[in-house]
């Protein structure tokens, strides 16, 4: 059975997700405003299969923390070869910049979905 979680690794847990992020998200039919981040933790680490991040930034900070773990470390982006390698965080950004990305990510995981179901 498949399994997927969310974390980062911006040291400070419970967060809310910005307005314009929460914004966003409704787009998609996605309710953030209970959601709050998670760091990762060294057992979620030690436990996955992969780990995907978003920039080299985030793999240079997985690697740092995890350095027996770098196969398991991927660029989510490489799963989509029609579009950059990285996909810009948009935290900070604006709430276009949060409908891109989730756009960006929905988008792979639906090709992920689709492929997998093809294997069953």
């Amino acid at each position: 059975m498949a399994a997927a979680s969310s974390c980062g690794f911006f040291p400070k847990a419970s967060r809310c997700s910005p307005d314009v992020a929460i914004e966003a998200a409704q787009k998609f039919g996605v309710d953030l405003v209970q959601h709050r981040s998670r760091v990762i933790c060294d057992a979620e680490a030690e436990l996955a299969d992969a780990i995907f991040v978003f920039d080299r930034r985030g793999v240079e900070a997985c690697e740092a923390r995890f350095p027996k773990l770098r196969s398991k470390v991927h660029l989510l982006g490489s799963l989509d070869p029609a579009n950059p390698l990285e996909i810009e965080d948009p935290y900070g950004g604006s709430a276009e910049q949060f409908v891109e990305c989730y756009a960006r990510v929905r988008g792979i995981l639906q090709g992920l979905l689709r492929s997998a179901m093809k294997d069953i």
